[in-house]
This record gives C-alpha cells, structure tokens and sequence, in this order.
C-alpha cells in the first residue's frame, strides 16, 4: 500500500499532460481533435488509476491520502530534524563534527553511533567505512530508507562504525572562517577542491578513532572527488596506509 503518493501522482501527470498538449498545440499537425483525444486518454487514466487507489485504499482512504499529501507539501519537515529523526528510528544517536579543509571550509561530519549493544567493541568489529554523497546532494540519501534498506544503518548493524560526510556547498557545509554563502568566493571550487573534503574527513576520522584503516565507498561524485584525491602523488603515503577504498558509482 502506498500512502501519500495521491497529490505527488497527480503533480507528475499535470506536468505530463501539459508536455503533451503543449506539444499537440505547437505541432504543425495539431488539431482540435488531436487535442481532445489527448485529452480523453487522460481522462482515462485518471479514472484507472483512482479505481486502482481506491481499491488498495478505501474511499476515505483515498481522501485522506490525499490531505496527508496537501499538509506535507504546505509544511514540509525541516532536513535537519529528518537525519535525526532517520538515525533514531533506525537505532542509532547521530553525532555532527564540524570538519575544517585547509581551504577554510567548515563541512559537517555525521557519526552513527548504535544506541543498545551489550558490547560496544562488537558493534564496530568489522571496521570503520565513509559514505560519502553525490553532486548536489548530502549524506541523507545513504539514510532514507527504513531499517537495513539504508546503506547507512545496514553497515551500522553489521559491525561497521559508520560516518558521512557532507562536501562544501551542501545545506549541511556552508560556512567558512573567512567567507559567507552569500560571497562568490564561497562557491569558487570544483572537483579537485572537493577531494580536499575527504582529505579533511579522512584525516580526522583516523585520528578520531585511534589509526584504525577506513573504508571509503563513495557515489557518484563521491566517487570522483576520491579519485582526484587518490592519484595526487603527494596523498600516496596518507592513503596507502590508512584507507582502503571502495568507489562505487
């Protein structure tokens, strides 16, 4: 059963209709009746589809599916309460350090920190591992899924010590000790400043955790920032001995 996708479905077939007839009405061949057949198949649809929630939902529960989609769209959840809340449904405690690049960059580090264990050593046996994100994203997609459908909880429980890490310029990285947000300055970097990121998380992380070898698995982006940071000649003593890697794209 899905519940709260009614409005969001709707959204997404507006968005399709209007590509449609804007298309039909533009195209050299479109008509009235082009139009109105376009129309009629949506018609159709529309009632397929609600026959199809009504089923899976109940009359009321159509109705209430939909409202529930309206109230979140009005007051959305603020991000910040979402990891926090992700990581406590999940059974952990999630810790922010702030990390400082040698650029300036403040970015924030989260930790997973398991809440109930009879033994703490266990809980991080298998080793410690950074997630790191995509462009344009943070460490919230490695979390959003309940249970050990995140990336996140799934290390987590299975004896891996967990951290994410969020690159400048994400809604979790945008302070600098010299610059704001709002300064060019601030956004004046690419992908080989992002490496200088993971240098930063990697080093505190093994300092943090006593000098015990890191696990790196990093998405998309994740994974090419790493890359920049791996080939650099004078990285090689730094990761050859503290880091095995991991890139997945």
């Amino acid at each position: 059963m899905i519940v709260g996708d009614t409005l969001k479905w709707f959204v997404q077939l507006g968005v399709g209709i209007a590509g449609y007839v804007f298309q039909g009405i533009l195209s050299a061949t479109g008509s009235f009746w082009s139009i109105l057949f376009l129309l009629a198949m949506v018609v159709c649809a529309v009632a397929y589809e609600l026959s199809q929630r009504k089923k899976a939902l109940g009359f009321w529960g159509l109705i209430w599916d939909l409202l529930a989609s309206i109230v979140r769209l009005v007051k959305p959840v603020p991000v910040l309460d979402t990891l926090e809340g992700l990581a406590d449904k999940g059974g952990f405690t999630l810790e922010r350090h702030e990390i400082e690049t040698e650029d300036g960059f403040l970015c924030s580090l989260h930790h997973l920190v398991i809440k109930e264990t009879d033994n703490k050593q266990q809980a991080v046996a298998k080793g410690v591992v950074l997630l790191q994100h995509g462009l344009f994203q943070t460490c919230l997609p490695f979390m959003m899924n309940e249970g050990n459908q995140s990336l996140a909880f799934y290390l987590g429980n299975h004896g891996f010590d967990v951290w994410l890490g969020n690159n400048r310029g994400s809604i979790f990285s945008r302070k600098h000790v010299k610059y704001s947000s709002a300064d060019v300055q601030f956004w004046d970097w690419s992908i080989d400043d992002h490496a200088k990121d993971v240098r930063a998380f990697l080093r505190y992380i093994y300092r943090y955790t006593g000098g015990r070898r890191i696990n790196y698995v990093g998405h998309s982006n994740g994974c090419a920032q790493a890359l920049s940071l791996f080939v650099n000649p004078t990285q090689q003593p730094l990761m050859n001995t503290k880091t095995l890697t991991t890139c997945r794209d």
